[in-house]
């Protein structure tokens, strides 16, 4: 019988169900005196939880430590499938219970990668996975019991890796957290600090930034003698609800003094310097590069920032913006609107700013004339078609950059 299948009367099955937590707002969950941790995996015994209607049999199957997340639960015939992310890597448990007792064994697959789990069946013990990394295209591994993980598929091969190699280091930021960052690299970079080096980050809403085959703009990038840098910093989802509420709100300088210790372990390590280290984000992320240029504009020598969110005192007028209150509270409330300014204060002496459509046709012109009138200069990525909308209310700007596409 399938591990997860609903029993028929009688049977004393088991369903094996994560605690619905990685809303920051759900939190740890207690049944009858006992906490669970939120990210904890739980089992419950499911004919007495149906029959009774409370959580019953309840089991604790396996707690992440601060390092891990657990990222999803897929079953088969006879065992389940734990996708966990470790160190922002991912990897696979295989989930089973011989003589009522749960137990966690590690699938043989690659590591420093990235896992999904693409196909099971509860009534089959033929399980798919893919695989991807930095430099290793998407890889269709097979599963079944009693034998070795094996490819059957690959996407193909976009570069030749061979020349490269792909680090974790970690960075310490200004409060002691260690932040974890990747690097993609030629094998033979000299470490003299003359290395071009693109740093990329997010920090928000709980979404985890994990390994994922190059694109062609990075490919390009890197067989250019170019270096390209993830970093993992708090806001995300990498190890679970913790790392993102830990720069939640009030405390959303914290993303922003982890992406500051990613770029300065970047130039100690030898690997690059100001001079050579641009920084890239998008949305949530243009908000992170401009704060960081604003804060330390002496360790960057260029800055990408795509479809900003810069207007904090404004953002929950804009779009969408009103579903964003819970990442940085509502600036009509006084006691939220004390610690957004902090963050709207923020902007850059130099400005490259990329917008969508509906960004640059209502958003952008007002956000460019404000720039403009605190002195800084400017310049802008966008659409041509665009430009005859846009060029009326900015040609009297100081745009000292105009790229069209």
């Amino acid at each position: 019988m399938p591990l997860l299948q609903t029993p028929t009367e009688g049977e004393q099955n088991v369903a094996v169900t994560p605690v619905l937590s990685w809303s920051p707002s759900a939190g740890d969950w207690t049944v009858e005196g006992v906490t669970y941790p939120a990210g904890s995996l739980v089992s419950v015994g499911l004919s007495a939880s149906v029959r009774t209607g409370t959580p019953t049999d309840v089991e604790l199957i396996l707690v992440p430590t601060d390092r891990m997340s657990i990222q999803g639960v897929s079953e088969s015939e006879g065992a389940s499938y734990v996708r966990v992310l470790d160190e922002v890597t991912g990897s696979l448990l295989r989930l089973t219970r011989p003589d009522s007792i749960w137990r966690l064994e590690p699938v043989d697959l690659p590591a420093n990668g990235s896992l999904s789990v693409t196909s099971s069946d509860p009534f089959s013990d033929v399980v798919m996975v893919n695989f991807e990394s930095f430099t290793v295209p998407d890889r269709l591994y097979l599963l079944r019991e009693g034998s070795a993980p094996r490819v059957i598929k690959s996407l193909p091969e976009r570069f030749d890796a061979s020349g490269f190699v792909t680090e974790q280091r970690f960075a310490t930021s200004a409060d002691g957290e260690r932040i974890p960052y990747f690097v993609v690299r030629p094998e033979n970079l000299p470490m003299d600090g003359t290395a071009p080096t693109l740093l990329y980050g997010y920090g928000g809403f709980e979404v985890s930034l994990t390994p994922s085959y190059a694109s062609p703009g990075t490919i390009a990038w890197l067989e250019r003698g170019g270096v390209y840098v993830l970093a993992n910093i708090r806001g995300g989802g990498e190890f679970g609800p913790s790392w993102h509420e830990a720069a939640l709100l009030e405390n959303r300088q914290r993303a922003f003094d982890d992406f500051i210790a990613v770029a300065e372990d970047l130039v100690s390590s030898g690997i690059t310097s100001p001079e050579h280290l641009g920084i890239s984000g998008g949305s949530n992320g243009g908000l992170l590069v401009g704060a960081v240029t604003m804060q330390r504009p002496d360790l960057f020598g260029a800055v990408v920032c795509a479809v900003p969110l810069l207007d904090m005192l404004r953002y929950h007028k804009l779009l969408a913006g009103a579903s964003w209150m819970a990442e940085y509270g509502n600036p009509d409330e006084p006691e939220a609107r004390a610690f957004i300014t902090d963050v709207a204060a923020m902007g850059v002496r130099k400005l490259v700013v990329s917008g969508g459509e509906p960004l640059v046709r209502k958003d952008l012109p007002e956000l460019l004339e404000h720039a403009a009138r605190l002195g800084l200069q400017l310049g802008l990525v966008t659409n041509s078609f665009a430009l005859p909308q846009l060029w009326p209310r900015l040609r009297h700007l100081p745009i000292y950059l105009l790229f069209t596409s």
